[in-house]
């Protein structure tokens, strides 16, 4: 529910950044001529905020089970990989637990000849 709450908070009090130079503001125009939006929701950007600050939790779970499928999910991780694999004492997720894949290492690659590192 914190989670929730940052979230919506960041889009709300961030927005008005979105028009802060004359680019952003016909950045935004732009936008709206490619995707139609103003046409169909000439209110769009007036509500925006409150149309966020409504989303529930609900809300976030049925998008999420409509269109993310955790069995195509590719999660890369970049680091040392013994401590990524033995994960964080206060976070109970571990990486092994991120996917229903199994791990692929992927060698780092000498930018020049693209050859594994070893």
């Amino acid at each position: 529910d914190e989670e929730m709450k940052t979230a919506k908070n960041s889009f709300i009090q961030t927005f008005p950044q979105s028009f802060a130079t004359k680019g952003q503001v016909a950045g935004a125009f732009l936008d709206e001529e490619y995707t139609g939006r103003a046409k169909g929701n000439p209110d769009y950007y007036k509500n925006y905020r409150a149309k966020i600050a409504a989303v529930t939790k609900a809300d976030v779970q049925r998008v999420a089970k409509k269109y993310l499928k955790p069995e195509k999910t590719v999660v890369l991780i970049v680091g040392d990989k013994k401590t990524i694999i033995k994960g964080h004492p206060d976070h109970p997720v571990k990486p092994k637990n991120l996917t229903s894949g199994g791990l692929i290492e992927i060698p780092l690659r000498d930018p020049y000849t693209l050859e594994p590192i070893k």
